[in-house]
């Protein structure tokens, strides 16, 4: 008996491939629907990709930053650090630092003209910027249902403190562990 299959169109591709073969039962095979499941996670994933892509540029464009030379020069003013002692810093998590090409930029807000704010330093490290640089700066950009403004216009403001810091942190994120970042 002569197995007859029929092809399955994912819609909306440009070039209309098909993904899946199935049996004239209807039944997708195993190894059709591992295909199906493939490819379409896979435009899944480009699609979101893209997406953060766009959104991290349009993020990064709204924020002045500086390059490690300029943060060194601010971090270690008499001793002519190099750019790995501003590296050390962000793989800490103690400033975030965002990859641009082969480099990284760190947003400018960190900084006073002296040195890394000290409340700056307790989030990042607090959500992990050294892992999560985008999500870290995410939260310093995103309105607080606490406050009601973003932590960054508190803090430009001079109204960031530590205990608002670990409010808004402890309101909307319940299982983060201050302890370490704010001793």
């Amino acid at each position: 008996m002569a197995t007859s299959h029929r092809m399955v169109w994912k819609q909306g591709t440009r070039d209309a491939a098909p993904v899946a073969a199935t049996h004239a039962s209807g039944a997708v095979t195993a190894s059709a629907a591992e295909e199906l499941l493939r490819r379409e996670v896979l435009d899944d994933t480009v699609e979101t990709r893209h997406a953060w892509d766009s959104r991290r540029r349009a993020l990064a464009a709204r924020i002045p930053s500086l390059d490690s030379t300029a943060v060194g020069r601010i971090l270690y003013p008499t001793s002519g650090a190099s750019r790995s002692s501003v590296a050390y810093r962000r793989r800490v998590g103690d400033i975030i630092g965002l990859p641009k090409g082969r480099a990284y930029v760190y947003p400018a807000f960190q900084f006073d003209e002296f040195d890394l704010i000290p409340v700056v330093r307790q989030v990042n490290k607090a959500l992990h910027a050294e892992a999560d640089p985008w999500g870290t700066l995410s939260w310093w950009t995103t309105t607080s249902t606490t406050f009601e403004q973003s932590p960054l216009e508190l803090l430009e403001r001079g109204e960031l403190t530590s205990a608002a810091a670990a409010k808004i942190l402890t309101s909307e994120y319940p299982n983060v562990d201050l302890t370490a970042a704010f001793g």
